[in-house]
């Protein structure tokens, strides 16, 4: 596993035993026709004689669902570590969507993992390239979800310690199960619903947001008024978690360009789509910090500011009312104008490495 690179704040609490084991581990290798002997070793490729230019056959470009079938059945277990390899004729490294998360063993509990982050956060994977994740009895559960940013239904997620045939370092209590295992792929259509009496939705392109979940959590439709009223994003949708509890909720906005002239610069540019976001005085999302970037999307990670909708409501002066804090999601697509936001009530049950799991996961596709 590298560590990110990103500035977010968040540490895993590993022991430094687990984490030495994980940091020598997972790297990645370059292709070979044996199975790897050693965790974070490099393969040579076999040598071999180029074909006359006149006899070469031309590389053939996978589609997006043959690239990812390519991908997830390169996936084998040899010797103690699961190895995969990114498809040569696929997408290019910054298209694909490679989450790799767990929970590792640690005496009688577990903590929470994500491997990868630097290559999928930087879209540094390389084609042809195969990377390799020692198992060691390591871990009580490990996941895969391999999607393209430019395709999103072309997704497959794969149980890699049921793949390599090994059980579970030990039991997993159900409690603890369902909390590391963020494996619940949801997609929500939007405009969700039309906009109820004396409400305005902005007008939007019909697209779909698709991104992970822990196991057991649903999204619903509110009856009426959302149970987690979010200003400036409309038709939300209600977050549950595997208990019935309200969890969240999912809404959708609309942006404009900046003018010519007053482009802000490429980092910044999350600043005019998020403008009303921002600067909200009753729910203010920031500070931002982006996890994911493509050509025309992004997603980030934001620290949702509000104050309760009963004070709102009364108060004569919005500065006096205390204020709460919760854990957002947001992305946006450039193409469609559009973007989303995932904001989480006040002490959700969720790791900081969960949140960013959603936010890594999300996809936006025109529907």
């Amino acid at each position: 596993m590298r560590a990110s690179k990103r500035n977010v704040g968040w540490k895993l609490l590993l022991g430094a035993g687990a984490l030495a084991l994980l940091l020598a581990g997972c790297a990645p290798q370059a292709p070979s026709g044996d199975a790897p002997s050693g965790a974070g070793q490099t393969a040579a490729p076999p040598a071999a004689s180029q074909p006359a230019e006149s006899e070469a056959a031309p590389a053939q470009t996978l589609s997006g669902e043959e690239a990812v079938a390519q991908l997830v059945g390169s996936i084998q277990y040899t010797e103690g570590q699961i190895a995969f390899t990114i498809p040569e004729n696929g997408p290019e490294g910054e298209d694909w969507n490679i989450l790799v998360y767990g929970t590792t063993q640690m005496g009688n509990g577990g903590m929470s993992v994500h491997l990868f982050e630097e290559e999928n956060m930087e879209g540094s994977w390389q084609p042809g390239e195969t990377y390799t994740i020692p198992l060691e009895g390591l871990y009580r559960a490990l996941g895969m979800d391999v999607a393209l940013w430019s395709q999103p239904d072309a997704a497959q997620t794969v149980d890699l310690l049921d793949l390599a045939g090994q059980p579970t370092a030990a039991p997993i209590d159900e409690e603890d199960g369902k909390a590391a295992q963020m494996t619940n792929r949801v997609t929500v259509d939007f405009p969700a619903y039309p906009p109820q009496e004396g409400q305005i939705a902005p007008e939007a392109p019909a697209f779909t947001a698709s991104f992970l979940l822990p196991e057991g959590w649903q999204v619903k439709q509110p009856e009426g008024e959302s149970a987690l009223p979010t200003p400036d994003l409309f038709t939300p949708m209600d977050l549950y978690d595997d208990k019935g509890q309200l969890a969240g909720s999912i809404g959708y906005g609309v942006y404009e360009e900046a003018e010519e002239g007053q482009e802000p610069p490429a980092e910044e540019y999350y600043k005019v789509v998020y403008a009303y976001l921002r600067n909200s005085r009753v729910c203010r999302w920031d500070p931002y910090t982006r996890v994911k970037r493509t050509a025309q999307s992004e997603n980030g990670v934001a620290q949702v500011h509000f104050v309760s909708e009963e004070g709102y409501d009364q108060a004569e002066d919005m500065a006096a009312l205390p204020e709460h804090t919760a854990p957002g999601v947001l992305g946006y697509d450039r193409e469609m104008r559009v973007f989303v936001g995932i904001r989480f009530v006040e002490g959700v049950a969720l790791t900081e490495p969960q949140v960013e799991t959603v936010a890594q996961s999300l996809t936006l596709a025109q529907a």
